[in-house]
């Protein structure tokens, strides 16, 4: 049976909160308003204080991005996000991204992603790096619109998927790639654990392997 791996995506695979970025092209655009932007950035600034943990950042600020898009036309939506990853995205992902994945394809090692960002900007990136499955935030819709709510967001309470995924594959992962404590989850029942970026003092450190991101 095939081995897998499950990988964070935002300061894992790629730099920055994807959701963010994304929301400053679509406020260019005229896709939302200002203020939308404005209270993303309000969420993250609590979340920057420890005013609020990760998963909260996780819940509240999707919900924000979901209603500021109601009414919105699906497919307007999808054809700005092609654009969005061709001329702002695609410069985010890390360098060491393409080397670890393609090992993992040489390997057949399946790569599944586990994160709160966009389904449809992780589904741009399916073909180029050999994406296998993705778990992410995706959007409601009622008769090719978008509706205004939250159809799934895999940014919080990991514990669920990867447990279904376990379930599913009926064996463990072999390696995870995470960068923060909401990504214990991945890294629990993971044989080889990678840790993106800066130290994290609450996780055991003899645990991890760590890969800096500069």
């Amino acid at each position: 049976m095939t081995e897998y791996g499950l990988f964070d995506w935002d300061n894992t695979l790629h730099s920055g909160y994807t959701i963010f970025s994304l929301a400053s092209f679509f406020k260019d655009e005229g896709l939302i308003t200002n203020s939308t932007t404005k209270f993303m950035n309000r969420e993250l600034g609590l979340y920057k204080e420890s005013l609020i943990t990760h998963d909260e950042l996780a819940v509240s600020v999707n919900s924000i991005f979901a209603s500021a898009l109601r009414d919105i036309p699906y497919k307007i939506y999808c054809s700005k996000i092609v654009e969005y990853c061709e001329t702002h995205d695609v410069k985010k992902i890390f360098p060491f991204t393409r080397t670890a994945l393609d090992y993992c394809r040489k390997q057949k090692i399946d790569i599944i992603v586990i994160t709160g960002s966009p389904y449809e900007v992780i589904l741009y990136y399916k073909e180029i790096l050999s994406i296998n499955e993705i778990y992410a935030f995706c959007l409601m819709r009622e008769n090719g619109l978008i509706n205004g709510n939250v159809g799934s967001n895999y940014g919080y309470d990991k514990h669920k998927v990867v447990s279904e995924i376990i379930s599913q594959k009926r064996k463990l992962p072999i390696l995870a790639f995470g960068d923060s404590m909401s990504d214990m989850p991945l890294f629990e029942y993971s044989r080889l654990k990678i840790l993106v970026g800066e130290r994290i003092a609450a996780m055991k450190q003899e645990q991890f392997l760590y890969l800096p991101t500069r």
